[in-house]
């Protein structure tokens, strides 16, 4: 099992888990106040009986609570389309807040020493005794080792698809305009 080092997280490998980070929050924001507009819940007692939820669980609730209510099934599917992006990555969002990191090198290639000696992507070292969280399907860590360049795409797409997921609400009537 690799070891944790230190000095493998650059400052650009932080700002970009606190950009994934901020943007899985604001999805979680957008699903808790469609779901209260559906549901017609008081937010603070919502928010009370939600707290736990990750954004899995927003997720399923959300569409769940859009099935409950008759939704109409081509938004349903919208909304489940939109909410497929974030989900694609919320495995990521774990292991950022909640595994340490080593530097990996990709076993399929090599690189010269002289390179300034950076790795050239960072992977998660999983403990898989959180309770609650699946154990995944078995991969190689090339699957889930991640470079600069992936990190930043991941992050911009998330925070692309929020914006276009809030729009998306807002015009369903989903969201109240904020001043």
């Amino acid at each position: 099992m690799p070891t944790p080092h230190d000095s493998c997280l650059t400052e650009r490998h932080l700002i970009l888990f606190a950009k994934i980070v901020r943007s899985f929050a604001g999805y979680e924001r957008l699903i808790d106040d469609a779901a209260i507009t559906l549901s017609k819940a008081d937010p603070t007692c919502f928010s009370l009986l939600t707290r736990g939820n990750d954004f899995r669980a927003r997720r399923t609730m959300l569409l769940d609570v859009l099935r409950q209510v008759d939704y109409p099934m081509d938004r349903y599917d919208r909304i489940s389309a939109q909410l497929l992006i974030p989900y694609t990555y919320s495995m990521l969002l774990h292991d950022i807040v909640h595994s340490e990191w080593t530097r990996h090198v990709p076993s399929n290639g090599i690189q010269p020493a002289w390179i300034f000696r950076c790795a050239p992507s960072v992977l998660p070292v999983r403990d898989w005794s959180d309770t609650g969280v699946e154990d995944p399907l078995p991969r190689s860590a090339d699957e889930y080792s991640y470079t600069l360049e992936q990190l930043e795409t991941v992050a911009d797409t998330l925070s692309e698809g929020r914006r276009d997921f809030a729009a998306y609400l807002l015009a369903a009537g989903l969201l109240c305009a904020t001043p």
